[in-house]
């Protein structure tokens, strides 16, 4: 009898590795698409968040006069408590198209001598609101992803919200719009009713590859967190928003 050879011919073996390479490709491009949606999500949220930080702090706002460098002495630390004419108002934040994120505290001191004004609007301006430069904290947009404008609706790719705590009637007042300035000019100048509209900050993948490209909208004169939420762009138009990142 003639011996037979068990075992694989060339081809078959050509065959199986041809096969299991291109199964083990499309399970790693799924893979890296899967851990690239991950992260953009992860920096929509993380921003989403910080964002909404603000409001938090702005409402539990503690009011302990640090005030050094502000260059107005009536915002010192000497004497006792509660001698400070300073009162920190809120947080001032801006986002540049870059994804570089700084947020302040903002103080401010009333100047005007006449009776306060019925107009929280005047009133929050009299209070000529400044950033408190030693307060800055610094940070970026995660997996840099950056900020884009909307193709409708409206948006920028550079951002400031100010967000303000009314000294007479404890109301929490949002401006939005494309000024990141942090002098006491620009922020008086915030202070309107154009810049309490909705505001949509589109977030831009920057490589990272996703389905759809998401957004977070502040609402329309917003005055807590609960204000602040992230859709992707096809709810923003299935919604009819009239807004599309």
């Amino acid at each position: 009898m003639i011996a037979r050879r068990v075992g694989f011919t060339i081809i078959e073996v050509v065959l199986f590795l041809g096969i299991t390479g291109l199964l083990l490709g499309a399970v790693l491009v799924t893979a890296g698409i899967n851990i690239a949606v991950q992260r953009y999500q992860d920096s929509v949220a993380t921003l989403q968040s910080d964002i909404q930080q603000q409001f938090e702090d702005v409402i539990a706002v503690q009011n302990d006069r640090t005030a050094v460098g502000s260059g107005d002495a009536r915002c010192g630390t000497d004497g006792g408590r509660g001698t400070s004419e300073c009162i920190i108002m809120g947080k001032f934040m801006t986002i540049t198209s870059t994804g570089n994120i700084r947020q302040y505290k903002v103080y401010g001191v009333r100047t005007a001598s006449a009776p306060a004004p019925t107009d929280e609007y005047l009133l929050l301006r009299e209070y000529n609101p400044t950033t408190l430069l030693p307060t800055v904290v610094q940070s970026r947009t995660e997996w840099d992803t950056r900020i884009a404008a909307p193709t409708t609706g409206r948006g920028s790719a550079n951002v400031g919200i100010l967000i303000l705590r009314s000294p007479a009637s404890g109301n929490v007042y949002t401006f939005v719009n494309n000024n990141v300035a942090t002098g006491t000019a620009q922020l008086q100048a915030m202070i309107t009713q154009a810049n309490t509209q909705k505001y949509t900050l589109c977030i831009n993948p920057n490589g990272l590859r996703v389905a759809q490209v998401m957004g977070i909208s502040i609402a329309a004169n917003a005055s807590s967190a609960n204000a602040v939420e992230f859709r992707t762009n096809g709810l923003m138009q299935a919604s009819g928003e009239g807004v599309q990142c």
